[in-house]
């Protein structure tokens, strides 16, 4: 029988090898790290968003590997440099926000994609309208089938002469405006991931 190895020191729930698959040793998880952002406009609950570090060992060898969970809308299982390029989309994003005017008229200088529902022969008398980056996409791929691309993006919505901007976490399709502070967050608990790979290492 060959020799277990040991538990990581970030986990939390070990899963024993199992019997029925030869070369199996065993999976680790470490302490989930959540997210709960509060209902966007868009969606009808509150969205979380749940890191995960975990490894799974399988003939000597240990797969450490990164997850990015929206529960029910998406999930991407991600490497350290994938984990770490999204954590540079997220704040990006961020600084984009930030920098853009709430007060502004027309595009703004990101728009890759305009809407406005006045028709081009009248004239824009309510300014309503939807602006948005391009996205900065991390191709995900994995040995499972929670692969997906991970896709940041800012949003601008013109309502009422008034301006809306924040990030939008694109998984499987699936997409979810975040505030700064959570983007951020989000951003951080990948970094804390990250860094536990590099300990395991």
């Amino acid at each position: 029988m060959a020799e277990v190895m040991a538990c990581p020191a970030w986990c939390s729930e070990h899963v024993d090898p199992d019997p029925s698959e030869p070369g199996d040793e065993g999976a680790h998880f470490g302490q989930q790290l959540t997210i709960v952002v509060p209902k966007p406009p868009t969606l009808s609950d509150d969205q979380s968003f749940v890191v995960q570090i975990a490894a799974h060992d399988y003939r000597g060898q240990r797969e450490t590997m990164i997850y990015l969970d929206n529960p029910g809308r998406g999930v991407a299982q991600m490497t350290e440099w994938q984990a770490k390029a999204t954590v540079v989309n997220l704040l990006h994003a961020t600084e984009l926000c930030d920098s853009t005017n709430p007060a502004g008229v027309g595009c703004p200088i990101w728009c890759t994609e305009d809407h406005d529902n006045t028709p081009e022969d009248e004239p824009d008398t309510d300014g309503n309208a939807f602006h948005a980056s391009a996205p900065m996409t991390v191709e995900v791929w994995g040995p499972t089938s929670t692969d997906t691309d991970v896709s940041v993006r800012v949003v601008a919505l013109d309502s009422d002469r008034s301006r809306r901007v924040y990030p939008e976490l694109m998984l499987s399709g699936s997409h979810t405006p975040l505030g700064i502070a959570e983007a951020c967050k989000i951003a951080g608990n990948l970094l804390e991931a990250v860094d536990l790979c590099a300990d395991n290492q």
